[in-house]
């Protein structure tokens, strides 16, 4: 078997294989010679030529009265905090800026092939730009040890990406559901129109690095060239996820504010009245500094949840007054009967309530009746369940006299009286004012 395999290889077929590795060896060979060629020293040398006579304190332009043309580009990494209080809105971002600089041309031929480097910017030119509208002190924008890549056509590339805090006006009216608008404005300190214009690539910030924020949600944002291009203002626009107050601050001042009304359901003989009032209305302060700490001290606008809290915090101070009048009416020392306005309003109050159980006995009486009934039809001409109710041919007539009852009223009548009245009337207050917030609410929403 091997003497036959032997022969099988003829000349030819060996003249072909070496054919095949030639080429590849060749290819391999080719390759690494291109590879090898762009060395350390190569990069070097580029270098030294190049910046042997640069002055990175002058524009980079052969024609120093031509203009400058720099193209940015804004990229939104995350958005770290706002201060509502301070009015200041903090982000991690990059700012790309592009131009070309005609002292950083080359010919790749001249260095082995050699397209684009990568260097310190500190080495080099860099546009001057400031953030004006910075909360912390005005200062260039960059530092010297980010890079910058060059290309062999002289086109730079520089990152210069930061944490950026910057002063943004806060609009609370609706809070916690409320939106900003807040700026990123760029400005060239150095340099004239006619020396340097900014041009931003695209008409919004880019969002291709941004990480999505747990307690503000990025609604859009749009680019405005100012000052004749020597400034460029990139505004985002911000909206609160308000669940984490919804939860923590809303729902709980609204339930307090019921459980609030619900005093005039505790009997006055228990003696807790008073502290129960104070302890909700104590509580109910607390949450309205608690809100007041985390809003822009500013009175335009004034959020509509403070007015709010304001109405709130005054229904439940009236109903502190309401609960006190209330017990003193009930531990009144005269022991006379009531007369006046409170003895008519006591009687009037007492007179609806009896009318109301006896329609309810009358109607329990009129069924029973009914299944009472045998053969033929027979009429019920009055039927006196010594309710004051006349009953004739199964219908219920009304009260024998709506006149007020004869009874003289006491004092104690008169402070439970109260205490239903106040019930009913404190509710549909709380109701109201908290109806009347959530409709601002949603009609800005609506709006939106």
């Amino acid at each position: 078997m091997v003497v036959k395999q032997k022969r099988l290889l003829t000349p030819s077929v060996k003249m072909k294989w070496s054919r095949t590795e030639f080429l590849m060896f060749a290819f391999i060979f080719i390759h690494l010679h291109v590879v090898s060629s762009q060395t350390y020293n190569e990069a070097v040398t580029l270098l030294r030529n190049k910046t042997f006579f640069y002055e990175k304190s002058l524009r980079p332009v052969t024609n120093q009265s031509s203009t400058l043309i720099v193209n940015v580009r804004f990229d939104l990494v995350s958005i770290q905090a706002f201060d509502e209080v301070q009015e200041s809105l903090t982000v991690i971002g990059g700012l790309t800026l592009t131009w070309t600089d005609d002292l950083m041309k080359w010919n790749p031929a001249d260095y082995s092939g050699m397209v684009d480097i990568v260097s310190e910017s500190g080495k080099f030119w860099t546009p001057y730009l400031i953030l004006t509208n910075s909360v912390n002190k005005l200062d260039k924008v960059g530092e010297s040890w980010q890079r910058i890549r060059f290309t062999h056509k002289g086109v730079a590339v520089v990152i210069q990406a930061d944490t950026w805090s910057t002063m943004c006006k806060a609009d609370v009216k609706y809070y916690p559901w409320d939106d900003h608008w807040c700026g990123f404005e760029f400005s060239s300190a150095a340099y004239g129109q006619n020396e340097m214009t900014l041009q931003p690539v695209s008409d919004a910030v880019s969002t291709q690095y941004y990480t999505e924020s747990g307690t503000w949600e990025l609604k859009g944002s749009d680019i405005h060239v100012r000052y004749e291009n020597s400034s460029v203002l990139f505004r985002i626009h911000i909206a609160r996820k308000p669940l984490f107050v919804l939860v923590n601050v809303v729902v709980p001042i609204i339930a307090m504010t019921f459980l609030n009304a619900m005093i005039f359901v505790i009997p006055a003989d228990s003696g807790e009245r008073i502290s129960y009032s104070i302890t909700v209305l104590l509580a109910i302060a607390v949450f309205l500094t608690l809100v007041g700490e985390n809003l822009p001290k500013t009175s335009n606008p004034m959020p509509v949840f403070s007015f709010y809290l304001l109405a709130v915090l005054l229904i439940s101070m009236v109903i502190t007054f309401a609960n006190i009048f209330s017990l003193r009416l009930y531990h009144h020392n005269n022991t006379g009967p009531v007369k006046g306005v409170f003895a008519t309003l006591t009687k009037c109050v007492l007179h609806v309530n009896k009318c109301k159980k006896e329609n309810k006995t009358v109607d329990r009486a009129n069924a029973s009746t009914k299944e009472n009934k045998t053969g033929n039809k027979t009429n019920v001409n009055k039927l006196d369940l010594s309710t004051g109710y006349e009953i004739e041919d199964n219908s219920v007539y009304a009260c024998r006299s709506c006149s007020f009852m004869n009874t003289d009223i006491t004092w104690k009548e008169v402070s439970v009286t109260f205490d239903k009245i106040c019930l009913v009337v404190f509710n549909i207050l709380l109701v109201l004012a908290a109806f009347v917030f959530f409709m601002c609410v949603y009609t800005k929403k609506k709006k939106m």
